[in-house]
């Protein structure tokens, strides 16, 4: 995505099924909803998102009377991170860069959409 220095963009956040945003920063942005809005973008900045598995409740298991019934909560989240990189000059392009990690077969859905405004 191109982006002439100065302008606004914004990013639909969309966590995959079971998952959440567990956090989003960088760029000055501000998070309306599941948009990430950027502003008068001047320099290079990146834009971190973390996701992290939703805790969920396990059909409860019964053994000697009794049922454990504690949630699931996963031990690390999971980070996905955009570089934007303006030129040099003044009005020139600036291009976000997505940069691919390797994330557990079920995150495969998680998505960052990007809109120029």
């Amino acid at each position: 995505m191109d982006l002439i220095e100065g302008s606004s963009a914004s990013m639909r956040v969309i966590p995959g099924d079971r998952q959440e945003l567990a956090s989003i920063s960088g760029c000055n942005g501000t998070l309306e909803g599941d948009t990430y809005v950027l502003s008068n973008l001047t320099e290079s900045c990146h834009i971190t998102a973390e996701f992290r598995t939703k805790a969920r409740i396990p059909t409860p298991a019964v053994e000697d009377d009794t049922v454990d019934e504690s949630p699931v909560v996963p031990s690390e989240p999971v980070t996905a991170e955009e570089v934007a990189t303006p030129s040099q000059r003044k009005g020139g392009a600036m291009s976000i860069f997505i940069l691919l990690t390797l994330l557990p077969l079920f995150l495969q859905r998680s998505r960052i959409k990007q809109t120029v405004r």
